[in-house]
């Protein structure tokens, strides 16, 4: 039997099954922050949103055990965590709870094109990391409830997207148009072409042209790299952000070495 347990990295107290090394490793070297790069660039991103908005509402789609969300709660007014997995959303709302975190609030849901229900494939050897919205042949599944962004958004006016589930993006995007048009957040997106080859082949192409689609702007790296194709090799796992127009003008473009880069303007 797993043994869970609570353990500090820097300010953060994490509750833990034994087998997590992935997770202890990670946090114990960056001091309870996840993916230092991303995290920089999102908190500049939240200065320049409280800038242009006035507030900072994020959904944490794919919140997993919370290191997004326990990091992000120290900038944000609010924190819709999204997580559909029923072990690891109970271990998302235990490090809240160890944190007393009061503006994040979870839910045990999953994102589609359509409202209804599905499966979700858990993972062999213990590895959440390997929880999937299920295909047919795949038969370690636990049931879960899948929603339109768009229609469980509508009354929660987000301004901030961070969205990475296994390969199914583009097709929780598919039922988040309205709110695209409506609240206009700032979005971040894992692609990862080995996770989504399972669900489409060319999602990387159908994602970006998604976001041309519906004029967004982008996208970038954490580095502030414009990207300008789609293409990306099959052991590709990157992080982009695509912006609206509002937020996209409140920057500036350099060039350097051949490409160019967007930095947010913020005052000091």
């Amino acid at each position: 039997m797993s043994v869970f347990k609570k353990y500090k990295y820097g300010s953060l107290y994490y509750w833990m099954y034994d087998y997590q090394k992935f997770w202890k490793h990670v946090l114990s070297k960056h001091d309870g922050k996840f993916q230092i790069n991303n995290l920089q660039l999102a908190q500049k991103l939240f200065k320049l949103l409280k800038m242009v908005r006035g507030t900072v509402i994020i959904a944490d789609i794919g919140a997993n055990i919370g290191m997004n969300s326990l990091n992000f709660s120290k900038d944000a007014n609010l924190i819709y965590a999204i997580e559909p997995q029923t072990k690891v959303y109970k271990q998302l709302c235990k490090n809240i709870k160890a944190n007393k975190i009061t503006n994040v609030k979870t839910f045990k849901i999953a994102f589609g094109k359509d409202n209804g229900e599905s499966k979700l494939y858990i993972g062999k050897n213990s590895n959440d990391g390997e929880n999937h919205i299920a295909l047919k042949s795949e038969k370690i599944t636990e049931p879960i409830i899948m929603s339109k962004m768009s229609d469980f958004f509508i009354d929660k006016p987000i301004n901030y997207i961070k969205m990475d589930i296994e390969g199914y993006e583009y097709f929780a995007l598919l039922g988040a148009t309205e709110i695209f048009k409506i609240y206009k957040p700032i979005i971040v997106l894992e692609i990862a072409k080995a996770e989504s080859k399972r669900y489409i082949k060319d999602m990387p192409e159908k994602v970006f042209n998604y976001f041309k689609h519906i004029g967004y702007y982008g996208p970038i790296v954490n580095s502030g790299r414009i990207i300008k194709s789609y293409k990306v090799s099959p052991s590709t796992y990157t992080d982009f952000w695509w912006f609206p127009d509002d937020m996209w003008n409140r920057g500036e473009i350099q060039q350097k070495n051949n490409n160019s880069y967007w930095k947010p303007k913020i005052h000091p």
